[in-house]
């Protein structure tokens, strides 16, 4: 009798998920839709458009340095030439 018990509530619940997700599903839709056009729009008006004339032609800039690559400080390993022996 438990396990019919335990197979009623796990359908049921089952069954109010699905009914909970049907009704609150378009809110919560609309919901991440403003947030996500809310986020992109704080971003867009976070980056200033450039002024054109605030540059010359052909000026470069540098915003960063490259990193630079160091060698290995150790050998990576030993290097064996092999001679090929004739027999006669």
């Amino acid at each position: 009798m438990g396990i019919l018990k335990f197979l009623l509530v796990l359908l049921l619940g089952y069954y109010f998920l699905l009914l909970l997700g049907r009704l609150l599903g378009p809110w919560l839709r609309r919901y991440a839709r403003r947030k996500t056009e809310e986020y992109f729009q704080e971003a867009f008006r976070g980056r200033a458009p450039e002024d054109p004339g605030s540059r010359r032609t052909g000026e470069v800039t540098i915003d960063r340095k490259p990193a630079r690559k160091q060698p290995p400080a150790e050998p990576v390993g030993e290097y064996i030439e092999y001679e090929e022996v004739e027999e006669s």
